[in-house]
C-alpha cells in the first residue's frame, strides 16, 4: 500500500515540480495538495495520511505552529520541511515542533528522494546545507548564536512578515490578530533585537540570511 502524502506550498509552480519529484519515490502516493497550512491540518484531521510534505513559511498558521499541531495529532506522520528558509533559529525550532527531515529548495532533486527514503525508513534527516551550518555553529563560532533565538515563535512569524514588507494590517488579517496585537509583537521583537525600526529590522535579517532582498525594505513601517 502506498504513503499518503499531502504537499503545502503557496507556490504552483513549486508545489507541481514537488509534485513530479515526489512520484519517482513509488512507495508515495499525494493524496492533496495546499496552498495553505490550516487547510491542510484540516485534511490531515479527517483523512488518513501518513507523511507531509511542506513550506513551513506561509501566510496565516505558522509553520512551526502547524507542526506542532500535526505531530500532536498523528504521532506517527512523517513531516519532511521543505524551504528555502532554515536558517538559524528555525531548523531547531521545527525540529523540536516535530519536523522529522528538513532539506532546502535549493537542494539537487536527488537528495529529495534520499530524504523521503530515510523518512519512510524510520530515520530523520537533515540536508547537507544545514547540516554544515548547524556543525560551523557548534565548533567554529562556539557562543555565538543568531539574536533571533530570543523570539518567541509567535514573534518570529511576525518578524518574517514584516521583513516580507507587510504592514500591520496585513500582518493583522495574516495572522487573525488584531493590528494592537500585532503592533505589541512588533514593539517586543524590535526591544529584544535592540532595532528601533523596520528597515533595521529588515537589515539585521538580511545579515543573518533571514531576508534575501533589499526589496524587502519597502513597506516596513
Amino acid at each position: 500500500m502506498k504513503i499518503r502524502t499531502v504537499l503545502v506550498d503557496d507556490q504552483s509552480l513549486v508545489m507541481s515540480g514537488l509534485g513530479e519529484l515526489i512520484k519517482q519515490t513509488k512507495e508515495v502516493n499525494i493524496a492533496a495538495q495546499f496552498s495553505r497550512l490550516d487547510k491542510a491540518l484540516s485534511y490531515v484531521r479527517d483523512h488518513p495520511v501518513e507523511l507531509v510534505v511542506m513550506e513551513w513559511n506561509l501566510s496565516g498558521m505558522g509553520g512551526i505552529e502547524a507542526t506542532r499541531r500535526l505531530r500532536k495529532k498523528c504521532p506517527k506522520i512523517k513531516i519532511l520541511i521543505v524551504s528555502n528558509t532554515l536558517d538559524d533559529p528555525f531548523p531547531r525550532r521545527l525540529i523540536e515542533a516535530g519536523a522529522n527531515g528538513l532539506i532546502s529548495k535549493k537542494s539537487a532533486p536527488g537528495e529529495l528522494k534520499s530524504a523521503l527514503d530515510e523518512l519512510l525508513a524510520g530515520r530523520h534527516y537533515l540536508s547537507i546545507d544545514i547540516a554544515q551550518q548547524a556543525l560551523a555553529r557548534e565548533y567554529w563560532m562556539p557562543g555565538q548564536k543568531s539574536p533571533f533565538e530570543e523570539l518567541t515563535n509567535r514573534e518570529l512569524q511576525v518578524m518574517m512578515l514584516a521583513v516580507e514588507g507587510k504592514r500591520t494590517q496585513d500582518i493583522s488579517q495574516s495572522l487573525s490578530l488584531s493590528p494592537k496585537t500585532v503592533s505589541t509583537y512588533r514593539h517586543r521583537l524590535y526591544s529584544k533585537l535592540g532595532v528601533k525600526s523596520g528597515v533595521e529590522l529588515t537589515h539585521l535579517a538580511i545579515r543573518y540570511g533571514l531576508a534575501g532582498t533589499p526589496l524587502a525594505l519597502q513597506g516596513t513601517q
